[in-house]
């Protein structure tokens, strides 16, 4: 099993970093997605959490998704335990701990790189398409293609990572998560498997706005501002929709797809 130093040097290596050094317990963030990696007590004599006491933790959604980890091969998951630490503060507050702001995730442990890559590509989503011959380390077609399958139905890990996000809908402020459409900004058909899970072609948009958004109606211009389809401003009212709605937060890497939106999608 890895120790809890060789899974940083190769979350490292596929894209992580370290966001929060100094605490007791180590953040290692890329994009939206945060996990933990546990450190020595003061009392240990190794610099380094052995493998056996699975160093790594994951978000408590992952638990709604964990069939997705339940077959990888050379990974173990704990989820019927809870690890809590006080410096896990882009993790949940446990409400059953005694102390206050005690936070929690699930232990991993993983028996080689090539498990921990399997395990990440499953995690963040970040696959690609065989024909696009990235089929290297972390590559497992099987996992691609569920991830796939999920993510076009609304489901899986394209969905939670926009959850983990936006937290709401990017324009409104709805926080239902029943309300709430995962919405590709380029659409499924015409983006690459590494398009269709990037975290940045999502929107997470209430029912309303979703279904005019997916069809054409309303587009949003690069500063967030909402656009409104002339075939919809006699409905526009009725819908809940007006021009002074725009996008909560918006990053340079939604930009490419809001630009296909407008440029191909928006019904001008």
């Amino acid at each position: 099993m890895l120790n809890s130093a060789e899974i940083e040097r190769e979350l490292v290596k596929i894209g992580f970093r370290l966001t929060r050094p100094n605490k007791r317990i180590h953040e290692y963030s890329r994009k939206s997605l945060v996990v933990y990696v546990k450190t020595p007590s003061n009392k240990s004599q190794k610099d380094f959490v052995e493998g056996r006491y699975n160093p790594l933790l994951i978000h408590p959604d992952n638990r709604t998704v964990r069939t997705h980890f339940d077959g990888l091969s050379g990974v173990t998951i704990n989820w019927f335990g809870r690890y809590k630490n006080s410096n896990m503060g882009a993790f949940p507050i446990d409400q059953t701990a005694v102390s206050d702001h005690m936070y929690y995730g699930y232990e991993v442990g993983v028996e080689s790189t090539l498990a921990l890559n399997k395990f990440v590509s499953v995690l963040v989503g970040d696959t690609v398409d065989a024909n696009e011959n990235d089929t290297g380390p972390g590559y497992d077609a099987e996992t691609v293609r569920q991830a796939l399958v999920d993510a076009r139905v609304g489901q899986g890990l394209f969905r939670q990572h926009l959850l983990g996000y936006w937290k709401k809908c990017a324009v409104t402020g709805i926080t239902a998560p029943e309300l709430l459409k995962a919405s590709h900004i380029k659409p499924w058909r015409d983006s690459r498997n590494t398009e269709r899970l990037d975290l940045y072609n999502g929107l997470l948009l209430s029912a309303n706005l979703d279904a005019a958004f997916d069809s054409g109606l309303i587009s949003f211009l690069d500063n967030g501002d909402i656009l409104i389809s002339p075939e919809l401003s006699s409905d526009a009212n009725a819908a809940g929709i007006h021009s002074a709605m725009q996008l909560s937060m918006i990053e340079p890497s939604h930009l490419p797809y809001l630009q296909h939106h407008r440029e191909h999608i928006f019904r001008k």
